[in-house]
């Protein structure tokens, strides 16, 4: 039976080299707009919550913890993307402990649902984690 896996709403985007020796004045205040532009930077922090939502997924804590404590990427363990589903949410769906128990010890909210009603708990059950569903219920019993 194949793995099935949740697809994070990841973004494009770019960087931009504002050091060039070559950029003239008008060339940088061009880059400094599109930079400044909200739909890029909009871009820029789906683009690493995806990469957030991917790493919790495949339980690759060590990308988890540069993502989240980089803050000028915009990421948090609170993010989400556009259908409410949380990092946490990812972790928990993947399975992997070390991973889920850095996101609940760096604020993530383990009774955060998404659009569809579910939360944390309903991933990792709904993956077949015991061991995961029994640490959440420890972390808050109401679950």
């Amino acid at each position: 039976m194949a793995m099935r896996r949740l697809a994070p709403d990841g973004g494009g985007g770019g960087s931009l080299d504002l050091q060039s020796p070559l950029a003239s004045r008008f060339d940088m205040a061009s880059a400094l707009a599109r930079v400044e532009a909200p739909n890029t930077v909009q871009r820029r922090i789906v683009e690493q919550q995806g990469k957030l939502f991917t790493a919790a997924e495949y339980g690759d804590v060590q990308s988890v913890k540069l993502l989240c404590e980089n803050p000028s990427n915009g990421v948090t363990t609170c993010a989400s993307n556009r259908f409410g589903t949380t990092a946490l949410m990812f972790a928990c769906f993947g399975g992997d402990m070390e991973t889920i128990k850095y996101l609940v010890n760096h604020g993530a909210d383990v009774t955060s649902a998404d659009l569809r009603g579910r939360n944390a708990a309903l991933y990792a059950a709904e993956a077949g984690h015991l061991r995961v569903l029994q640490y959440l219920t420890l972390q808050d019993p109401s679950l």
